[in-house]
């Protein structure tokens, strides 16, 4: 069965950007759009009957929907968006899009975090939601779950583990999982996994095995060498 086409909710906020421009104050469309944070996944449909809405607005307008667009900017689509702006072509951003996709919500968490219970899979696929957007801390991850930061903290301490310790230990299987694709970057698996630059997943990466990044896929690709 095919997946369901969606938008992050970063694309709502594009429309209350709009919104705002234009100073109107649509309270009906306001209450849904500001019930959606940018980590959430919205389902096209929603998202288009939710432009049908801001369009109508105004109806004297030629094309609000273009001028609606006009206003998109990198943070709107998240770490993706700047990751897109470094490819040459169209086609080489809708294939960026379809990759990056999958690795944000899908098989990465799968595969890499395997063999866990329903609240910390739900704890670590918020996890990875967050970190292309450096957006992971304590309290925003908390909301995310839709429990109090006390609440949560409980939950990791009957775990044996602090809030540092998990983030650690997410980032360095995910790490792994993604250094086995090779047409990854290590730049782009830096901002995968919420580091501002190369150098400080590089750090990270060390302290948490050892060895660099750049060490570990060069042993990948060799123990898959025929």
């Amino acid at each position: 069965m095919a997946t369901a086409m969606r938008v992050t909710g970063a694309w709502v906020q594009l429309l209350t950007d709009w919104l705002d421009r234009e100073n109107l104050p649509a309270p009906t469309l306001r209450a849904v759009l500001d019930s959606r944070s940018p980590a959430d996944l919205v389902p096209l449909p929603l998202w288009r009957d939710l432009l049908q809405q801001a369009v109508a607005l105004r109806p004297e307008r030629l094309a609000p929907g273009l001028e609606i667009g006009a206003l998109i900017q990198p943070r709107h689509v998240g770490m993706l968006g700047y990751l897109i702006l470094t490819c040459r072509t169209l086609g080489e951003a809708m294939l960026a899009y379809q990759r990056y996709e999958t690795l944000f919500y899908g098989q990465a968490m799968l595969s890499a975090l395997p063999g866990s219970d329903s609240f910390d899979r739900a704890l670590q696929h918020a996890m990875v939601r967050l970190m292309p957007e450096a957006a992971v801390t304590l309290p925003r991850l908390a909301a995310e779950l839709h429990m109090s930061v006390r609440t949560l903290q409980r939950r990791l301490t009957q775990r044996q583990l602090t809030w540092r310790e998990l983030l650690d230990r997410t980032r360095e299987q995910l790490a792994r999982h993604y250094l086995a694709d090779r047409s990854l970057t290590l730049g782009s698996i830096a901002l995968l996994l919420g580091f501002s630059e190369h150098s400080a997943f590089s750090r990270a990466y060390r302290r948490w095995t050892g060895t660099t990044p750049a060490r570990t896929r060069k042993q990948v690709g060799e123990a898959y060498k025929p």
